[in-house]
C-alpha cells in the first residue's frame, strides 16, 4: 500500500522503482500459496479468485508481450497455452476436491503467472540492458526513453572523451558533472569514473558547496560540465573556475540533453 501510494503521486516513474515491489510481491506470493496448498485451507471462493488471478495475469502478460517487437515469437502462445492449461487444473480442482488436481493447479497457476517475468529477466540480462529498459516495451516508449536519456549526446562524448583525458592529470575522475547523465554516459562507455553534481536531475544536495570546494582544493578533478543554473554550487564554479572551449558544446545538439 505504501508503494501504491508513492507511485500514485510521483510525476517520473522510472522502470527500476517497481524493483521495490519484488519484497512485498514475494511475500504475498508466499502466504497465498501457503493458504491455498490444501483443500481444507482452500474454500471454494478462494479458488475461484485463485482462478480468476491466474487467468487475469497471463491475459495481460500475453498482452503485453504481443504488443512488443521484442518479445520471442513463441512467449505469447506458451502464456496462453499454460493459462489456460493453469486455469483449467484450478476449475478441476474445484470440481474433484482432490488434494492431488489441487497441488497440480496451484503449480500450473504458478508457473502460468511466472512465465512472462522469467523470460522478461532473461532477456534483459541476456542483452546486458539497464535499469531504465522495460521488457516488452513498444518501439514508441523505447525511442522516448533513449531520448530521454541523451542518446546523442553519447556519440559527442565519445569523441570529447580523448579530449578530456588530456587534462586529467592523474586525478581520480575525469570530471564532475551537473546531474549525473554525462558521467553514466562516460562510465558505461569507457569504465572512467566521473562525479555527479546533484544526483541524478541535479537537485540533490550532494556534494555540498564546502565539499565540492575541497574536492576542487585536493585536486580530484580538473574538469567540470554544467549548464545554467541558480544553484549556490554552480554560481560557485562559473565565477572562480575559467571557462575552457566550447568545441564540444558545438558538437551536442541542443535537444540531446
Amino acid at each position: 500500500m505504501t508503494f501504491f501510494a508513492v507511485f500514485s503521486m510521483i510525476t517520473t516513474l522510472w522502470p527500476y522503482y517497481t524493483a521495490a515491489l519484488s519484497p512485498p510481491a514475494a511475500a504475498i506470493i508466499g502466504a497465498g500459496v501457503a493458504a491455498a496448498r490444501s483443500p481444507q485451507r482452500a474454500p471454494v471462493r478462494q479458488t475461484i479468485g485463485l482462478a480468476v488471478i491466474v487467468a487475469g495475469t497471463a491475459a495481460y502478460a500475453a498482452w503485453l508481450a504481443a504488443s512488443s517487437a521484442h518479445a520471442p515469437g513463441w512467449l505469447v502462445p506458451a502464456i496462453i497455452a499454460v493459462g489456460i492449461a493453469a486455469t483449467g487444473l484450478i476449475v478441476w480442482s474445484l470440481a474433484g476436491r482432490r488434494s492431488v488436481p489441487f497441488a497440480a493447479a496451484l503449480v500450473a497457476g504458478l508457473v502460468a503467472v511466472s512465465l512472462a517475468p522469467t523470460v522478461a529477466s532473461v532477456s534483459l540480462a541476456a542483452h546486458g540492458e539497464s535499469a531504465f529498459d522495460t521488457p516488452f516495451e513498444s518501439a514508441r516508449v523505447q525511442e522516448a526513453v533513449a531520448l530521454g536519456l541523451g542518446k546523442q549526446a553519447a556519440i559527442a562524448v565519445q569523441t570529447a572523451i580523448p579530449e578530456w583525458q588530456d587534462t586529467e592529470n592523474g586525478a581520480p575522475y575525469l570530471m564532475a558533472a551537473q546531474s549525473a547523465e554525462l558521467p553514466s554516459l562516460i562510465i558505461y562507455d569507457t569504465g572512467l569514473e566521473a562525479l555527479p553534481i546533484g544526483g541524478f536531475d541535479g537537485t540533490t544536495p550532494s556534494p555540498t558547496l564546502a565539499q565540492l570546494q575541497a574536492d576542487i582544493r585536493q585536486g580530484l578533478f580538473h574538469l567540470v560540465w554544467i549548464a545554467s543554473g541558480t544553484d549556490p554550487r554552480l554560481r560557485w564554479i562559473t565565477t572562480h573556475c575559467t571557462q575552457i572551449s566550447k568545441r564540444f558544446y558545438d558538437r551536442v545538439p541542443a535537444d540531446a540533453g
